[in-house]
C-alpha cells in the first residue's frame, strides 16, 4: 500500500473521531513505510499499535519508539520448539523474544498475544500465560480460539478442553 493511501485512510478515521490505529496484518515490521504511517498517526492524535511475529528490525523499533503507544508481539506456545513449528519459521521464538527485549529497553508499553489454539487445555493456557509472564517478563492478551484451513484462513471456533 502506498503511504499516501495509508495517509488517507488515517486523515478519514482522525475527521471521523476514531481514537486507535492498529497496524496489522501479515509481519506488519515488513511494511517499508511503517515508522512514517505510524508517526502520522500520532501526530494526528491517534493512540497507535501495530502486532509483530517478531522479526521487525532494531531499527524499526527504535524509530518507531518515538510514536508508537503499544507494542503486541505474538507468542504461539511456552515451548519455543511448538511455537516454531507453529509458525513455520525455524527461529522465530528467538527473534520474538530478543524483540521484547529490545522494546523492553526502549521503554515501549507491549504485550504478548496468541490465538488461543483449539487443542490447547486449560493446563496449556496457564503454561503460556506463565510462559509470558515469568519468563519474558510482559503481560499477555489471548485471542478467541481458531482453526487454521487450508487456504490461509481462520475460522472461529473450538472448544478449550479441561484437561
Amino acid at each position: 500500500m502506498k503511504l499516501e493511501d495509508v495517509e488517507f485512510a488515517i486523515d478519514v478515521l482522525a475527521k471521523n473521531s476514531f481514537s486507535v490505529v492498529y497496524f496489522t496484518g501479515g509481519e506488519t515490521g515488513l511494511y517499508p513505510h511503517l515508522t512514517k504511517a505510524v508517526d502520522y498517526a500520532k501526530k494526528k492524535g491517534m493512540i497507535t499499535s501495530i502486532t509483530t511475529n517478531g522479526t521487525i528490525s532494531e531499527a524499526n523499533l527504535r524509530r518507531l519508539s518515538k510514536s508508537l503507544n503499544i507494542l503486541s508481539v505474538s507468542v504461539d506456545h511456552y515451548n519455543e520448539r511448538l511455537w516454531d513449528d507453529a509458525k513455520n519459521v525455524a527461529g522465530i521464538s528467538k527473534k520474538a523474544k530478543e524483540t521484547i527485549r529490545i522494546a523492553k529497553a526502549c521503554g515501549m508499553k507491549l504485550y504478548a498475544i496468541t490465538f488461543l489454539n483449539p487443542d490447547w487445555t486449560v493446563k496449556d493456557v496457564g503454561q503460556v500465560v506463565r510462559y509470558v509472564n515469568e519468563e519474558l517478563g510482559v503481560s499477555f492478551a489471548l485471542s478467541y480460539p481458531y482453526i487454521s484451513s487450508s487456504d490461509g484462513t481462520f475460522v472461529v471456533g473450538g472448544n478449550l478442553r479441561g484437561s
